[in-house]
């Protein structure tokens, strides 16, 4: 008989907890680097959701309680419970949860600050309690500023911040060790950016490419899918599933949020040449203002005015209510089935420019979400609206990307935004002005790399991540 495989434990401080009036003797935790009127508001709302008698709404809430609940009471949260504990790490670990009153001599812990938004490092390090500070100069606690799930880290505003408020000379006692501070971040430039002077440590997570090469992964492994929030259900495939001769439409791209100046600009795109019906195009406007992009092209200014006053443009989300809300990692097959090349708008397009010292190279914040991964595990084409560098980080992790004959990727090289810009809408040009016949022949000759990603995408859900090491090498020294 084959025993129950033990899970390593691992120890975390959270200082701040609702204690039941139901159920006694339990508490639940509040994240860590709130102000005291933060945590009050959210002992409150705790509270109305136990004694309301919404039993779902109560055991909904209790073990992550919603950080959004208190701008009710005008407070604004920096802080969170997630993305930390994901469903990889987990099956690695067993999370023991500890107050002050609870810790013992002789245990490693862990004090995590999971971040909302990147400013909220700043608020919360000056709110990290003197118990916990002895603790990391003992070499019993480590501090962990969790941001992974994110990209865009201002190095700039970090290092004044550092050198001004936390760095001291050798010889002058610090307040808080820092060689025990942690950030996790989202940024796979993070420490090509980062002055060799910092003493902090800085780990690059890739989030998204963790976990939904393990869920994928265990779909195949197991033969199952999963149903969506959209009525449909997704089903991992291969390129054994691909017809190409069942390919209509040019384009496949989803974009919800669409505040960010680039994605205003591939539906200006989108709008002038009057494609929205006759591709995959989803544009839901959410957060969107009447701004017109500085780096558009003149010609496409008119279209972007009209976006303000059209309608949104819907794939799946006829029947939500709300729009802003909902899952965008599992999409339709039949959105990839039936186009060409998926338009990808990633989180960052422009970002923060950061030179080296030496002032000869410039890196940016490189973040890869769900939105370039979805074509990869969907075994499809892709290009990407983002900042300079992205699909060659791509290519360093082992990925192929389409630069060709037809497709070329010289965009991928450019700094300036209207001069990436234009390139990006020339590659998409050549889809509208090629005949379908070439674009089938075009797409035959992708899919040894869309295997060869699919493959390289999988394997990553094999592996123990970036996380589960960090964890393990400083819980045992």
């Amino acid at each position: 008989m084959g025993g129950v495989l033990m899970k390593t434990k691992i120890n975390l401080i959270y200082t701040d907890w609702y204690y039941s009036k139901t159920e006694p003797g339990n508490r639940y935790r509040f994240p860590n680097g709130m102000t005291r009127g933060e945590i009050d508001s959210f002992n409150k709302i705790q509270e109305e959701h136990e004694l309301s008698g919404d039993l779902e709404r109560w055991v909904q809430h209790k073990n992550n309680p919603d950080i959004y609940q208190i701008e009710r009471d005008n407070h604004r949260p920096y802080t969170k419970i997630g993305p930390f504990e994901d469903k990889v790490t987990s099956k690695a670990y067993e999370w023991i949860y500890h107050s002050l009153d609870d810790i013992k001599d002789d245990e490693i812990y862990f004090y995590v600050v999971e971040l909302l938004q990147p400013t909220g490092f700043f608020r919360s390090f000056s709110r990290i309690p003197q118990e916990i500070k002895d603790l990391i100069n003992q070499d019993r606690c480590y501090l962990i500023f969790d941001y992974e799930h994110e990209g865009l880290w201002d190095f700039h505003k970090f290092e004044e911040f550092y050198f001004s408020t936390l760095h001291n000379d050798d010889d002058v006692p610090q307040d808080i060790k820092l060689e025990n501070i942690y950030i996790l971040t989202g940024d796979l430039n993070c420490n090509e950016i980062l002055s060799n002077k910092i003493k902090i440590n800085f780990v690059n997570v890739n989030h998204f490419l963790d976990g939904l090469s393990y869920d994928l992964l265990e779909m195949k492994k197991y033969k199952r899918g999963l149903q969506t929030e959209f009525g449909y259900r997704f089903e991992p495939k291969s390129v054994e599933d691909i017809d190409v001769d069942n390919k209509t439409k040019l384009f496949n791209s989803t974009m919800r949020n669409c505040q960010k100046r680039h994605r205003k600009a591939l539906g200006s795109y989108f709008h002038y040449h009057d494609l929205w019906k006759d591709n995959n195009i989803s544009f839901l406007k959410v957060n969107m203002d009447s701004n017109i992009p500085p780096f558009l092209p003149t010609k496409y200014r008119d279209s972007c005015k009209k976006l303000s006053k059209m309608p949104i443009v819907e794939l799946d989300t006829h029947d939500m209510k709300e729009k802003n809300n909902f899952g965008t990692m599992w999409d339709s097959w039949n959105y990839y089935q039936e186009s060409f090349i998926t338009v990808v708008s990633e989180t960052l397009f422009e970002g923060w420019p950061i030179w080296r010292e030496d002032g000869k190279e410039v890196h940016y914040n490189v973040f890869f979400s769900e939105k370039v991964l979805k074509p990869i595990m969907n075994v499809h084409p892709f290009i990407v609206f983002s900042v300079p560098g992205f699909l060659h980080k791509l290519h360093h992790l082992g990925f192929q990307t389409f630069n060709g004959d037809f497709l070329s990727e010289k965009y991928d090289l450019v700094q300036n935004e209207q001069d990436r810009l234009k390139l990006l809408f020339t590659e998409l040009d050549k889809f509208r002005t090629t005949p379908v016949d070439e674009l089938k022949q075009w797409f035959t000759e992708q899919i040894p790399k869309l295997k060869h990603n699919q493959e390289l995408f999988l394997e990553y859900g094999k592996k123990s991540t970036t996380k589960v090491k960090l964890l393990e090498k400083l819980r045992n020294g």
